[in-house]
């Protein structure tokens, strides 16, 4: 009495909690220990041939995980070999991959399958067709006395795989281009005897200095008007000087400007040399 009149109310409520857990947990425990005192009575230790087939078997499972880890550690390695002779290959296909991809640029360029459509044959062709006529206006100028210049259609720069490489003539009387088959005859045939010795400047300055040491002419120059005949003929004398010009006419005039000539004349028993001058 003396002490619940001195403890508060909420105190005596703790304690009495405290005691009752106290009291249940000791009841436990002597609970526990009752029943490992009747599983310690009962025990008669370990079986030895229990044990000794658990050691065997506990041997015999290490000795395979000693295998199994010996074949991993291999496939590893192999792995690993394998994994640098891939990286290798790799390499090699990104080598390979960009040489064809060169490769294949290459052969679109020269096929024509580029931006420009231009094949390789006619972009090189249409080259060397501007430089013959670069050699060849500079007489064609002269013959024609600055009317005509001879030009490549640009068609073929443009993408249009259908067309081919033409010439055209560009007429300083009227300041426009016109097709090559609109020349008369004798100015075609200033072209072509242009375009002929053209052609052998060319060859002549691209092929380490060989020189073309003769050049033949067959007919045309019937076509042309006097002042025509005599300005092709004035070219031809220019280039005497260092190639042989030979010439195969009918045209009488050419008599009296070629020094040296064979005449054919025909008889009913065939064709025989007349003269050689």
């Amino acid at each position: 009495m003396l002490l619940q009149s001195v403890l508060e109310k909420t105190d005596r409520m703790r304690l009495e909690n405290e005691i009752d857990e106290f009291t249940e947990t000791k009841t436990k425990t002597r609970s526990r220990l009752a029943l490992l005192e009747k599983e310690l009575s009962e025990w008669k230790g370990p079986d030895p041939e229990n044990a000794e087939r658990e050691m065997t078997e506990i041997d015999g499972a290490l000795s395979e995980n000693s295998r199994l880890l010996e074949e991993h550690n291999a496939s590893l390695a192999s792995l690993d070999s394998l994994k640098t002779q891939w990286d290798k290959l790799e390499e090699e296909r990104v080598r390979y991959s960009q040489e064809a991809g060169r490769l294949a640029s290459l052969a679109n360029d020269l096929t024509g399958q580029n931006p420009l459509k231009i094949s390789f044959d006619a972009w090189i062709l249409g080259m060397y067709l501007e430089e013959i006529t670069a050699y060849a206006n500079t007489r064609l100028e002269r013959m024609s006395e600055g009317r005509y210049r001879i030009q490549v259609n640009d068609t073929y720069r443009k993408g249009n795989s259908l067309s081919g490489l033409e010439l055209e003539i560009l007429d300083a009387y009227t300041g426009k281009t016109r097709p090559s088959g609109t020349l008369s005859g004798g100015e075609t045939f200033m072209a072509s005897i242009s375009l002929a010795l053209g052609l052998a400047d060319s060859i002549q300055s691209r092929s380490g200095g060989i020189q073309l040491d003769a050049v033949f002419i067959d007919e045309g120059f019937g076509s042309l008007d006097e002042a025509s005949l005599e300005r092709a003929i004035t070219i031809l004398d220019e280039i005497r000087g260092h190639r042989m010009v030979g010439i195969i006419s009918h045209v009488a005039e050419l008599r009296s400007r070629i020094p040296c000539r064979i005449e054919i004349k025909k008889t009913a028993a065939g064709s025989a040399i007349q003269e050689s001058l």
